[in-house]
C-alpha cells in the first residue's frame, strides 16, 4: 500500500510492527528531553565562554561580517563592504 516508487524516495513506509505505542512515546520523550538539555548545555557554555572572554563583541562582529559576506556574496563583488565596526 505504501510502497516507495523508487529507491531513496521519502514516501511513507508502513510500520513493520516491531514496536508498541509506548516505545514510540518513550523514544519521542527521550529525544525531546535531550534536545532541551542540549540547548541548555549550549546556552550555559556560551555564557561561560563570554564571562571568560573567549567570546567578545569584536568576535561577534567578525562572525556577523563573514556570514553577511557569504550570504550576500554578489554584493561583495559589487563593492559593498560588510566589515562591521
Amino acid at each position: 500500500m505504501f510502497e516507495r516508487p523508487f529507491p531513496g524516495h521519502l514516501a511513507a513506509v508502513p510500520d513493520q510492527g516491531s514496536g508498541t505505542d509506548w516505545e514510540l512515546v518513550i523514544t519521542v520523550w527521550f529525544f525531546r528531553r535531550w534536545g532541551i538539555l542540549g540547548l541548555i548545555y549550549i546556552i550555559v557554555g556560551l555564557v561561560v565562554a563570554w564571562n571568560h572572554a573567549y567570546i567578545t563583541v569584536a568576535l561577534l562582529k567578525a562572525v556577523l561580517s563573514a556570514i553577511l559576506a557569504v550570504v550576500l556574496w554578489w554584493l561583495v563583488l559589487l563593492g559593498v563592504n560588510f566589515h562591521l565596526g
